[in-house]
């Protein structure tokens, strides 16, 4: 009896071990999960935004994109508000409006933990445009441009600024930032004239700070590698330059970048006399151009995914597109006939410039005022007498033409429209 009382406990305690190690069975044995359902509830730890400052033309908007972190925080609701309403708005979204000339800071808060991230928005009362760039800024902008303008009603609606210097690379661009080298030509527009003034020799640095500006434009040299080359050192020299800028400035401008242009097909006999150009191309690209020009594409694409730059105006896709029509075969024509160019890769001074200047007005105004290029072409300035460089002069038939190239290349700037059928 009593080493039957010594054995109760030891079977006792091997009856709890054989119940430990049973095998659950999920269908019927259900899982007590009160531990699970009481953990307290993921906290949100930070908030941030897309943007911590940014420039606005008055009527303009932009919308902020808030994180939370961390991700798996439950309770993401967000409410924005504006420090000042009357200069800029902000709804339940996020997205800013702009209402006058001023600054306003824009506050997200988290509904958990009362987290806040904040943007810093300047309201500019005119749209503030900066061109940094080489002759290739200059084909587009340096005739036609301004009559575009003029013509839409639009000259007193905007600030322009033009720093060129030809030839000159992106990291020229941005070493010349650093060093503040006082080598660039400092244009601004003259509407009596409808020509731009040269106004001396002066620094990047000093004109980015000279006014908050909407919108700089950046541009690669097209007579190099450098204009389809890609790799850590030319996205590094285009980070270096936003980065300066912006730096420069209380807001933040938008940032766009000019495509190249693949340089003229060899068929065309006049091309062969620039044999420079012509080794390049055959060196490089195989004497094709259609493969020079998606290489340019592509570049531009690596561009505007993996740099902080805004949105690209190809120019370079809108010459490609009139070179289909038949404005490039016209034999009529006094002059050797240069596949739309001047010297195998700038811009013809008359019809290859005008294509460009729509492109950069469409890109640039049309998004902000609603304007479009005023059709039909007026010739404001006095740019159509023909001379050697200019080879194609503008016609009110050509110029709808162009404007077409033009138009296609905004809606589609890495692809080319076949318009043979013009």
């Amino acid at each position: 009896m009593s080493v039957l009382r010594l054995l109760i406990p030891v079977f006792a305690i091997m009856a709890i071990l054989a119940c430990s190690n049973k095998e659950i069975d999920p269908i019927t044995d259900p899982i007590d999960d009160d531990n699970a359902n009481n953990k307290p509830p993921v906290a949100v730890f930070q908030v941030s935004l897309d943007k911590y400052k940014t420039t606005l033309y008055k009527g303009e908007s932009t919308s902020l994109v808030s994180h939370i972190f961390p991700e798996v925080a439950e309770n993401k609701k967000i409410t924005w508000a504006s420090s000042d309403e009357a200069i800029a708005t902000v709804d339940e979204t996020g997205k800013v409006t702009a209402v006058a000339a001023g600054e306003a800071t824009i506050t997200a808060t988290s509904e958990d933990q009362n987290k806040t991230a904040t943007c810093h928005v300047v309201v500019t009362d005119t749209y503030n445009v900066l061109f940094i760039g080489n002759s290739f800024t200059q084909d587009a902008i340096e005739n036609h441009f301004l009559s575009l303008i003029t013509t839409a009603g639009l000259k007193d609606k905007i600030n322009l600024h033009w720093m060129h210097l030809g030839g000159r690379t992106m990291a020229q661009h941005s070493a010349a930032y650093i060093i503040g080298s006082a080598d660039y030509y400092y244009n601004i527009p003259n509407y009596n004239t409808l020509k731009w003034t040269n106004t001396g020799l002066t620094p990047l640095p000093q004109t980015a700070a000279a006014y908050e500006w909407n919108l700089v434009t950046i541009q690669e040299h097209t007579g190099n590698k450098d204009a389809w080359a890609w790799d850590k050192y030319h996205k590094d020299n285009i980070e270096s330059l936003i980065k300066n800028i912006t730096n420069d400035q209380k807001g933040a401008p938008a940032f766009m970048y000019v495509m190249a242009v693949a340089y003229g097909d060899p068929a065309f006999p006049d091309i062969q006399s620039y044999s420079g150009k012509q080794s390049i191309l055959q060196n490089n690209f195989g004497s094709d151009q259609i493969l020079m020009y998606n290489t340019i594409a592509d570049r531009a694409k690596k561009v505007l995914s993996e740099t902080s730059v805004d949105g690209v105006i190809a120019t370079g896709t809108m010459l490609q597109n009139l070179r289909t029509t038949s404005v490039n075969n016209n034999t009529s024509l006094l002059l050797p006939r240069a596949d739309l160019t001047r010297d195998s890769y700038h811009m013809d001074k008359g019809i290859s410039r005008f294509g460009a200047a729509c492109t950069f007005f469409e890109s640039i105004f049309t998004p902000i005022f609603g304007a479009k290029v005023p059709v039909p072409y007026t010739d404001l300035d006095g740019s159509v007498s023909l001379t050697v460089d200019y080879r194609t002069p503008v016609t009110t038939e050509n110029a709808a033409i162009a404007l077409e190239a033009a138009r296609n290349a905004v809606e589609k700037p890495f692809e080319i429209t076949d318009m043979s059928d013009l």
